[in-house]
């Protein structure tokens, strides 16, 4: 390139990035911060330098924005303008040294030593020869280099490309003009130069260039030595290259399911490996780059032209195949940016080819390229990518960067590596920085997703991004109530996947009302009664809602059992038996009156057999007074008959042995009233085997009778319901479901009978009336032999027996019995339970009254009995309880005689001798005056003893002024003696006084003894005190009539008292 060409290429360079931020902080340049109006104000003036300029300190919080205009060589011909690292915004004559551009390669020909900025044209001497061309080496002096004698002008070049995978293409490029019969069986030797051994490698099916080129493909990390043999004349030279270890990256990733059906999944991952930037694919199309390892990479790596990469090993870079790279027109960077051209290296991953720092100008970058020959990676090979990226100075951050390549004639393409090529950037800009990780989101669906290094496979594989389940993909376990008291109902809302939050309520389309889930399972709704329920649900995850209408049922109703009301009682005991109504049936039965409702059947002697069991259902409305007959086959003689006798209890008759042996097995109720009269379905079976007669209620086994009469004797009998043959005797109230067998039935079939009921082919079945045709005068038998009857008289009622009245008690005291006598007072409760485990309860609290005497005038009266138990005792006659007599009586010899109280003191002044009682009246006897008006009268004595004295009053005081020595009785006439001046008429005399003291005074004067006549024999005051100082002479001048006192101030001179005058007498006092 001449010199005109090179200034034109460097008129490229563009512009300056100026980001105007704070200000310059540069002292020398024009613009400086400090110089500015602003600055002027904030700046801080330092002093001077030596040279007398001042010095200021920039603001703490000043930020230098490179906008600088400094003064410096402007001229682009001029040396200084590239190396003073800034653009001068004003010429100050430094351009001292004109640019010599030519070839700095003092191995080159035409190697300029005064150049001073490198050219591109530098010219070597051919191989063997030197820039004269002449022969390097010519022995013989035939004026053919000896290398070339053989007439061998043959020169190759080993040419490496990555296939990716581990499998390197070595080429050996044969590059001449001339073919050369001695390569026609040349022989390529590849040794290893770890272990030494002959390394054979495959030979690679590509394409070739020339006749002698040759490929192969190596796979096996490590150092070779290529030669030659074979060769002739040839001297092909060896060379070394370097195999290295494919890239070492792993991925790792984690697929995130959608949750909602419209979502998408996400993809998220990272690689771990050598610093380098990587693409991600899904099925095939580019998806992001991906860095690993930015933040070690080194920008400044090359020293000039060497380096040292990862594995140690010293690099070289041959400035006579470098990319010079010309960049400006920057925007978005700034100053102390590191620019940076990278390519991806087989071992260490990203590597710098060559890097510069940005100043604010333009700068130049020379990129290495890899030198053939050498087994080390210097750069990049011809058409490689250059990755191109920028480590901010502020954030430490690296960035790619967004460039623009002037592809104009002279230009190549800064975007891939060009040995020897010149490239520059119409703009570059910083861009995005590079993720270290990747989060793609995608649809459902399987996707091969992978990852490159350039165009390496480095991973592969195939995700799926799951279907999400539907929100409204749930479902409802619903529990019913067993028992309609128990609220065993629930509602358990159940989801089919807990990746969702869900908002469930329930309302009751019964009442209403709305129900309260599970604090701990918010989708369980426990304890519901039976009922429709509306539950509706919303989804918070994805939006979705959805309800049902769902169903409870309430289970099986068992009565309200009654107790009573609470009991308080006299008696020693009392029995307890639960109140309940039967959960009746509605399938009919048949009433009879007790009057005259009855059925004949005749004798149907087809019923007969030895050994039988008979079943009914009845319910007995009361007592007629006479022996009720339900069932049977029989007349005055029992065959079999099932009855109630007068008593209340059930009985089931056998007669056998021409009715001379009969027996009964008896069932007596364990109700309180001990009767079957109790108005409730009862399931009543008789059974007979030959020994035993057995009858149960209810399933449970309630007597039985040991016979031993072997078969039954029936003796023409009529079969009959409801009543006995001779028209007596008739059952008051309802029957249903009337079974024969043949033989006795054990307990567990008659339990089992007792709730689930007769089908109809049951084996040995003779007969069933199931009684509930509800109309019509004719009873069908659902049995195999179907015998009909015809009513005579009876009444069909809708009402039939229970379902199932498996029914047990427990009470709180233990017992299990339907009833129980208890004689404490206490509250009793009761638990029914059916065979379903159904339940009611109830209880009532007795109280049995305190037994005892209630008499208030016994002796043992209890104030806490209630009930009389005759037990009460007396006092003898006018005694009391404890032996005492009563009020008014005394003991005398064991026996309460009347009281007579009086003195019983035969001393005394009172005794009274019939007194038996001495009422404490007795009075001693006292002498003394007795008379109340005598001055001694004794109000004690009871007896004058003749010394009373009469009464003399005055004053008894000896002290006082009047006191009278005769007197006994002090009237209250004594005077205190007051001591004082007694004569009226002297100046001080006391009113009050008594008795004379000699004090009175009858002289008058000055009393004051402050005053200057003061009298002190005086003891009347007549007002002359006198408290006036003066001169008393009345023949003075300054006679003062109104002193009492002279104070010698008496003045006898005349003469002038003007002390103005000119005779003035300081003595005259006239």
């Amino acid at each position: 390139m001449n010199r005109i060409s090179f200034l034109l290429f460097i008129l490229f360079f563009g512009n300056f990035l100026t980001a105007q931020t704070t200000g310059c902080g540069d002292p020398n340049a024009e613009n400086y911060f400090c110089n500015t109006a602003a600055g002027q104000t904030s700046c801080v003036f330092e002093g001077v330098d030596e040279i007398g300029a001042p010095i200021f300190s920039l603001p703490s919080d000043f930020i230098d924005d490179g906008s600088c205009l400094l003064p410096g060589c402007t001229n682009p011909l001029f040396l200084e303008f590239y190396t003073q690292g800034f653009t001068a915004s004003s010429d100050d004559g430094s351009c001292l040294t004109e640019v010599v551009i030519g070839c700095t390669d003092s191995s080159a020909c035409n190697f300029i030593p005064l150049a001073n900025i490198a050219s591109d044209d530098c010219s070597y001497a051919e191989q063997f020869y030197d820039c004269d061309g002449d022969c390097l080496t010519d022995l013989n002096n035939d004026g053919v280099c000896d290398e070339l004698d053989s007439n061998c002008d043959v020169i190759v070049s080993p040419v490496l490309t990555n296939l990716c995978e581990g499998d390197w293409l070595v080429y050996l490029d044969f590059l001449y003009t001339i073919e050369s019969s001695d390569l026609d069986n040349f022989n390529v030797i590849i040794n290893s130069i770890n272990s030494g051994d002959v390394y054979t490698p495959e030979v690679a099916s590509v394409g070739l260039n020339s006749l002698y080129d040759v490929a192969y493909i190596i796979n096996t990390p490590g150092d070779y030595l290529i030669s030659f043999s074979e060769t002739g004349e040839c001297n092909l030279g060896e060379f070394e290259i370097q195999i290295v270890d494919p890239l070492d990256v792993s991925v790792s990733y984690e697929v995130l399911d959608p949750l909602c059906l419209n979502d998408t999944g996400t993809l998220l991952g990272s690689l771990d490996g050598p610093s380098g930037i990587y693409q991600t694919y899904i099925n095939d199309v580019y998806f992001t780059d991906i860095s690993v390892g930015l933040e070690s990479v080194e920008f400044a790596a090359w020293d000039g032209n060497s380096a040292i990469d990862c594995l140690g090993n010293n690099l070289s870079g041959n400035s006579a195949t470098n990319q010079t790279i010309a960049l400006n027109n920057f925007s978005g960077l700034e100053i102390g940016d590191e620019i940076g051209a990278f390519f991806i290296h087989p071992v260490c991953g990203l590597s710098s080819a060559g890097s510069a720092t940005f100043d604010g100008g333009n700068t130049v970058i020379s990129v290495w390229g890899d030198e053939n020959g050498t087994s080390e990676i210097e750069g990049l090979t011809p058409g490689q990518e250059i990755i191109w990226l920028v480590n901010s100075a502020s954030d430490g951050l690296i960035y790619n960067a967004n460039i623009v390549w002037d592809e104009s004639v002279g230009f190549v393409s800064g975007s891939t590596f060009t040995e020897t090529g010149l490239s520059s950037t119409i703009s570059f800009s910083i861009g995005d920085t590079y993720e270290d990780s990747f989060e793609i989101n995608l649809p459902s669906g399987i996707y091969d997703f992978s990852v490159y290094d350039g165009a390496c496979l480095i991973f592969s594989n195939d995700i799926e991004i799951m279907t999400p389940p539907s929100a409204e993909d749930v479902g409802y376990s619903i529990t019913d109530n067993s028992c309609s008291n128990l609220l065993e109902g629930a509602i358990v809302f159940e989801p089919s996947s807990d990746v969702f939050e869900y908002t469930v309520s329930l309302v009751s389309l019964t009442t209403g009302l709305s129900m309260s889930a599970n604090p701990d399972l918010p989708f369980s709704f426990e304890n519901l009664p039976g009922s429709d329920y509306f539950l509706v649900y919303n989804d918070l995850t994805c939006g979705s809602s959805g309800n049902a209408v769902l169903s409870v049922s309430e289970g099986v109703s068992l009565d309200e059992v009654d107790l009573g009301e609470d009991i308080t009682t006299c008696e020693e005991s009392i029995c307890l038996e639960p109140n309940f109504e039967q959960n009746v049936g509605i399938e009919n039965s048949l009433s009879f009156n007790g009057v005259n409702d009855y059925i004949n059947a005749g004798n149907l002697d087809f019923l007969e057999s030895d050994y039988v069991s008979y079943g009914v259902w009845i319910k007995s409305t009361g007592d007629t007074g006479s022996t009720q007959y339900i069932v049977g086959k029989s007349a005055t003689n029992p065959g079999t008959t099932l009855g109630i006798s007068p008593d209340g209890n059930l009985y089931f008759a056998i007669g056998t042995n021409g009715a001379s042996t009969q027996g009964y097995a008896t069932a007596i109720n364990t109700n309180c009233n001990q009767t079957y009269f109790d108005d409730k379905w009862h399931f009543v079976v008789g059974t007979y085997d030959g020994v035993d007669i057995k009858i149960y209620v209810d399933g449970q086994l309630k007597g039985e009778t040991e016979l031993n009469g072997g078969p039954i004797y029936y003796g023409n009998l009529p079969f009959h319901i409801g009543y006995r043959p001779d028209f007596t005797s008739y059952f008051n109230g309802l029957i249903s479901d009337i079974f024969i067998f043949d033989y006795a039935l054990s307990q567990n079939e008659i339990e089992n009978y007792f709730c689930s009921g007769i089908i109809g082919n049951e084996s040995g079945l003779m007969a069933y009336w199931p009684m509930n045709e509800a109309s019509g005068n004719t009873i069908y038998d659902l049995g195999s032999n179907s015998i009909n009857i015809g009513i005579n008289s009876a009444t069909w009622d809708i009402e039939s027996n229970p379902d199932c009245s498996s029914l047990s008690y427990i009470w709180s005291t233990g017992e299990t019995s339907l009833s129980i006598d208890v004689s404490t007072s206490a509250n009793y409760s009761v638990e029914m339970i059916n065979g379903l485990g159904c339940s009611e309860s109830d209880e009532v609290n007795i109280i049995f009254d305190v037994q005892g005497c209630t008499d208030l005038l016994a002796c043992n009266y209890d104030e806490n009995a209630v009930c009389d138990d005759e037990s009460c005792e007396y006092p003898d006659e006018n005694a009391l309880c404890d032996g005492e007599c009563e009020d008014g009586y005394v003991n005398l010899d064991g026996d309460c005689i009347q009281e007579i109280f009086g003195c019983t003191d035969s001393t005394a002044l009172n005794y009274n001798s019939s007194a038996n009682v001495d009422d404490g009246s007795c009075e001693a006897i006292v002498e003394g005056c007795t008379d109340s008006t005598a001055f001694n009268y004794d109000s004690f004595a009871n007896v004058d003893d003749g010394s009373c004295e009469a009464i003399v009053e005055g004053c008894t005081d000896s002290s006082a002024f009047n006191y009278d020595s005769s007197a006994n009785v002090d009237d209250g006439s004594c005077e205190a003696v007051v001591e004082g001046c007694t004569d009226s008429s002297a100046f001080n005399y006391d009113s009050s006084a008594n008795v004379d003291d000699s004090s009175c005074c009858y002289i008058e004067g000055c009393t004051d003894s402050t005053s200057f006549n003061y009298d002190s024999s005086a003891c009347s005051d007549d007002g002359s005190c006198c408290y006036v100082e003066g001169c008393t002479d009345s023949n003075s001048f300054n006679y003062d009539s109104s002193a009492c006192s002279d104070d010698e101030s008496c003045c006898y001179v005349e003469g002038c008292t003007d002390s103005n005058s000119f005779n003035y007498d300081s003595s005259a006092c006239s």
